[in-house]
This record gives C-alpha cells, structure tokens and sequence, in this order.
C-alpha cells in the first residue's frame, strides 16, 4: 500500500488521524509517517490496512453513507478496542 493510499484510508474513512492510529494499534506519529512514506507498515499493520480498505469498498457500494461508516469506524474505540475492530475488519460476512 502507497503512501497515498494510506493518507485516503484515513480520509474516505471519516476518521481522524488519532483515530485511525488507534484502531490500527500504532501512534499517530507512526501513522502519519506511513502517509508521508517516512516509513512502511509492519506486514499485519499492512494486512489490517488492505482489510480495512476492502471494508469501505463494501460499505460504499452499499451506499452507506459516509458519516456512518465514520460513526461505526469509529464506535470500536469506545466499544472494543482494537480486538473487536480486527474481528470486524476480516470479518468478510459482516457488514
């Protein structure tokens, strides 16, 4: 995964940038170097990453809209942590 495409994970998700990074288990730093290509992610931060990724190609074709797909994104902060986010992420029945 490009830089690029890491920085448009995080903008077509609706999340911030300290929410992004916490779901995906990194700091903030971290994540914003990966969008700056200072730095590639670890294989199963990748992984996470393409799963996410597929997750919001989902959800958009579903035409869900996009606070909502923020809100739900988002909810696994307060809900679960990054356990329950990465049941979800490579979850492919789940919707």
């Amino acid at each position: 995964m490009r830089p690029d495409e890491i920085y448009r994970l995080r903008v077509d998700s609706g999340l911030t940038l300290a929410q992004i990074s916490q779901l995906v288990g990194v700091t903030h730093t971290t994540y914003s170097r990966w969008e700056q290509g200072v730095n590639s992610p670890a294989p199963m931060y990748l992984a996470t990453l393409q799963q996410l990724r597929a997750k919001l190609n989902e959800m958009t074709l579903q035409q869900i809209p996009r606070n909502e797909i923020a809100e739900r994104i988002a909810g696994f902060i307060v809900a679960g942590g990054i356990i329950a986010f990465l049941l979800w992420v490579f979850n492919r029945s789940d919707n």
